[in-house]
């Protein structure tokens, strides 16, 4: 059985956003605006301890990412359903979370703790070459950047589907759905990159508007993940399988 192309993922994107665009561009926008209020909180002024002070910073940093991967499943509850045109129920977005909150922290916590361990060399290196400026501080600091993001990417990359299994497998407990997303992302790892790069030059061209429009571009980029998802499900009868 051969894996739909990008093009048909995104048809079926488009396909399943008609007559949808409130609810779908809704629920980006409250993801945003739930991102930006807990992005705004800091940890200035709590303490003029330097080493303190940055142990906060990426405590406080890690629990905002938690919080806000927590509100991710709520995101793909909605283009799930729309990807397998099922009535939306506003009171029951977040029920998955709500009937199974230990087991969302524990999803979610697992992933930005790996994402914490990929951003660590950055953090290292900008310790160590404190005081220096220019080149010499920019180079080591920026090679310890790129490796992180990469780190980022390939978990990402490796837990792609972890959201809508969740949602889509609520008796299942999280260990297994993390299982299950590495068996189910073997092989269509560079195919989920190449989906998402697709969208790039959208957010470019959304940029004209001021941002206004990236709000969709989000929604139809979101729509083809749950599209990519449903796809991974029909190669695989099931998410456990071998």
């Amino acid at each position: 059985m051969q894996a739909k192309s990008i093009r048909d993922l995104q048809a079926d994107a488009r396909y399943s956003l008609l007559g949808h665009l409130g609810i779908s561009v809704g629920i980006i926008l409250f993801y945003l605006a739930v991102f930006m209020f807990l992005s705004s909180l800091n940890t200035s002024g709590l303490t003029e301890n330097i080493l303190l002070s940055t142990l906060l910073t990426i405590l406080l940093n890690y629990l905002v990412s938690v919080m806000t991967g927590i509100v991710e499943f709520g995101v793909s509850y909605v283009f799930l359903h729309l990807q397998l045109e099922q009535p939306i129920r506003i009171q029951e977005i977040f029920l998955p979370v709500r009937e199974n909150a230990d087991k969302a922290v524990r999803i979610k916590g697992y992933l930005c703790f790996l994402y914490l361990l990929a951003s660590l060399p950055s953090l290292i290196m900008s310790a160590v070459m404190n005081g220096r400026e220019g080149l010499s501080y920019w180079l080591p600091v920026g090679a310890a950047l790129a490796v992180g993001y990469l780190a980022r990417l390939f978990v990402t990359m490796v837990y792609g589907v972890i959201d809508y299994l969740f949602v889509d497998f609520p008796d299942s407990d999280a260990a297994h759905l993390l299982r299950a997303s590495r068996r189910m992302m073997q092989g269509h790892r560079l195919r989920f990159l190449l989906l998402h790069l697709s969208f790039l030059p959208l957010h470019l061209l959304g940029l004209l508007s001021l941002g206004l429009a990236n709000a969709w571009v989000s929604a139809y980029e979101n729509a083809a993940v749950a599209a990519f998802y449903i796809d991974l499900l029909r190669l695989r009868t099931r998410p456990d399988e071998g």
